[in-house]
């Protein structure tokens, strides 16, 4: 029997898939390692009774994909598919533990903005704000009520009686979807390329990171998180979640939220079979990722030559001269002239001298290799690994600051 995907059905019809999910209901299918299965959305949602499109003889895991729910309701969930032999590979503890951010916030440290946490039930003392914040924004314990008139942030002089007016409007807005308690987060200003700011986020699955995707309409050409920040949250207690990092306009990158796997939503344009096939063997691949196909989790756009000389300059201007040394007379790129001078010797020469900027470049390389081209994997095979391979200290460098599916591609 294989392992289940469980999607909702489509509100008013129980045997197709909701509307909102079919391209990843589709994508899933076509892996051909799931048994797909639809719940009708109905049934539990408004009548609280739970339907299946099919029942296993003997328990079988499974994972989910599709709306949130409250902890209790999904603890509820939980018990109910287990007696219908479905046993999800999240707990109802470890759903908890990612979709309610408090519980979460204090393993990531001085790595996310500082919060204030004030429970149900509990007066949003605005005097206490003040004297901690300059500037706030609010939420609830798990989102905040984003696309409405409410206010993106706060500053401490606002006045008492606005914000309490504000304040109401933003529990009129959250409903019955209301969730935990309010969270007043530290507002901090965040990195924008072409009026986009620069946020990624991560699933993690099975102690390994599936997929690292643009989570904002920004263009291919902007920095990827840090990949030691990545790895650092691979192991949050539980089997599937997300973490949604940004960088920040000062350069530096924080944690902005995270989030139960099984209810968060892939990026626009995410490839969402490579993503069903990583979470797959993540979880439940017995041969396990390192016997996934080297392009699986590659699912952003591919850049070129060009685009990969554009990435080096966005993010190292003062490489902007290798441009002009390494263009032929004819105006074309020498792409590996380009690299060696523009990667490799600079990763060379800042290795003893500048650990931040050596970490950024392995950074860069690793999206060259998840998002370039076959011209850009050659540039990057033939001269920037060749030539970083020759000093011992600089490869172990490298290799320290890299993920997994990078290291088993370079071997």
């Amino acid at each position: 029997m294989r392992q289940i995907a469980l999607f909702p059905s489509d509100y008013f019809d129980g045997k197709i898939a909701d509307a909102m999910l079919q391209k990843e209901y589709d994508a899933c299918r076509e892996t051909g390692l799931y048994e797909v299965v639809l719940f009708n959305y109905e049934k539990w949602f408004c009548d609280n009774r739970l339907s299946l499109s099919f029942t296993p003889e003997r328990e079988t895991e499974a994972v989910y994909r599709g709306w949130m729910m409250h902890p209790d309701r999904y603890t509820d969930f939980y018990d109910r598919l287990l007696m219908k032999n479905i046993r999800l590979i999240t707990t109802p503890e470890q759903y908890s533990l990612m979709h309610l951010f408090p519980n979460i916030r204090p393993a990531f440290g001085d790595d996310t903005p500082e919060t204030m946490v004030f429970p149900a039930g509990t007066a949003v003392d605005l005097s206490a704000i003040r004297r901690k914040f300059d500037r706030f924004m609010v939420k609830d314990y798990v989102k905040s009520v984003k696309g409405t008139d409410f206010p993106v942030c706060f500053s401490a002089d606002e006045d008492e009686a606005v914000f309490a007016a504000w304040m109401k409007k933003f529990y009129d807005y959250r409903g019955e979807l209301f969730t935990g308690g309010i969270c007043i987060k530290e507002y901090v200003d965040l990195k924008k390329y072409d009026g986009h700011a620069n946020e990624y986020r991560v699933f993690y699955a099975g102690g390994e990171v599936i997929s690292i995707c643009k989570n904002s309409g920004q263009n291919p050409l902007t920095p990827e998180p840090p990949r030691n920040l990545i790895e650092k949250y691979r192991n949050l207690g539980s089997p599937f979640y997300t973490v949604d990092y940004a960088e920040l306009a000062n350069g530096k990158w924080k944690v902005l939220e995270a989030g139960d796997g099984s209810v968060s939503g892939l990026s626009d344009g995410q490839n969402a079979a490579a993503f069903f096939r990583a979470l797959f063997f993540a979880l439940f691949g017995i041969t396990g990722m390192s016997k996934l196909p080297d392009d699986m989790l590659r699912t952003e756009q591919r850049i070129d030559v060009d685009g990969m000389v554009k990435l080096v300059v966005s993010q190292f201007p003062e490489q902007e001269s290798a441009v002009e040394d390494t263009t032929a007379l004819d105006g074309h790129m020498i792409g590996h002239t380009f690299a060696s001078f523009a990667i490799s010797q600079p990763m060379i020469s800042l290795f003893n001298n500048d650990k931040d900027k050596f970490e950024k470049y392995c950074t860069l390389i690793e999206q060259l290799f998840r998002c370039g081209n076959d011209d850009v994997h050659d540039i990057l095979n033939i001269t920037i690994l060749e030539e970083l391979e020759q000093d011992s200290s600089v490869w172990k460098g490298l290799l320290a600051h890299v993920g997994d599916e990078f290291k088993r591609y370079i071997g």
